[in-house]
């Protein structure tokens, strides 16, 4: 009779934060949050909220080019325990929330700081359709 026989597959995980455009040409996915944040936010509405998070976005052809370097190198690397094979795939430049709006502004964007409460009173009372924070509300 055969028997079962159980095999040890290695398993890695990746796991990744904000991916942003690339570094070419930043195309972005204008769905995303951060993106539409900048586009309706403070491109349309001329607002942004006073509170955010860091920005530690990773720029997709640097995320893409990391994960296969790093799926090459761990797949021929089956010393490392299960628990050993996650990976974090982010950016290691950490810039504050002030920076990133000094940045918006620096890149010619012109918007009023606001509280998160005034930001959000003004989306659900803007009139403003084809802003898509609108869906948001």
């Amino acid at each position: 009779s055969m028997s079962a026989r159980c095999l040890d597959v290695p398993v890695s995980v990746y796991r990744v934060g904000q991916i942003s455009g690339d570094t070419e040409n930043g195309i972005w996915n204008t769905s995303e949050m951060a993106a539409m944040m900048i586009y309706a936010g403070a491109g349309r509405l001329k607002k942004m909220p006073d509170v955010g998070n860091e920005i530690n976005w990773i720029p997709v052809d640097v995320c893409s080019g990391a994960l296969v370097d790093s799926v090459l190198k761990s797949s021929f690397d089956l010393s490392k325990s299960s628990n050993e094979r996650v990976y974090h795939l982010l950016n290691p430049h950490v810039i504050s929330y002030e920076m990133y709006l000094s940045e918006l502004r620096s890149a010619g964007l012109e918007f009023d700081v606001v509280s998160g409460k005034e930001f959000i009173d003004i989306i659900l009372s803007t009139t403003d359709i084809g802003n898509p924070l609108v869906k948001l509300s």
